[in-house]
């Protein structure tokens, strides 16, 4: 990364993909920060200290940013030319309707009132489409329909925190 043109794909040498192989980010991240520790650069210069800290920083964000699936998809779209704006509202007036629908259900669930075996049929339903819109997701940054994919996070992530909601209930 510091001839400023490298990605943190190509840090970690991995693919730009939605999907990464998690092991081997874990592997790299490893190996990388191993040869970046300070005590490898005790007798080396203050500029050469001050290098492997950032490039350091720049593994561990990169490491980060990979590991989850969320953060890695608007990475790839950034890296792609795509501009992030989290002012724009959904246009898909059924995931709409689908929302209102799961937030209902969230806020009739109390911790006193609750039937686990609704809200594990519930969490599983979310978890398919949390998968089919990773495969969308995936289809539309190659077919570089990149707003459409930046949609489909958007919904990936309320997916996400309505599991969440759920699990804090349970």
């Amino acid at each position: 990364m510091s001839d400023g043109k490298r990605n943190f794909f190509d840090l970690f040498d991995l693919p730009v993909s939605v999907d990464v192989n998690i092991d081997k980010l874990e592997i790299n991240y490893k190996k990388l920060q191993k040869g970046l520790h300070p005590d490898n650069f005790v007798k080396a210069t203050s500029a050469e200290q001050t290098s492997a800290l950032r490039i350091s920083s720049q593994v561990n964000d990169g490491y980060k940013i990979l590991k989850n699936i969320e953060t890695r998809i608007e990475y790839i779209l950034t890296i792609k030319g795509f501009s992030i704006d989290d002012s724009v509202t959904f246009k898909d007036k059924g995931f709409l309707m689908k929302q209102l629908e799961i937030s209902d259900f969230i806020e009739s669930v109390s911790p006193d009132n609750y039937d686990k075996s609704q809200i594990d049929l519930f969490i599983k339903e979310i978890g398919k489409n949390m998968h089919d819109l990773i495969l969308d997701i995936k289809k539309l940054i190659d077919a570089n329909k990149y707003s459409d994919a930046y949609e489909n996070l958007s919904k990936l992530k309320f997916y996400k925190k309505s599991i969440k909601q759920l699990n804090n209930v349970i």
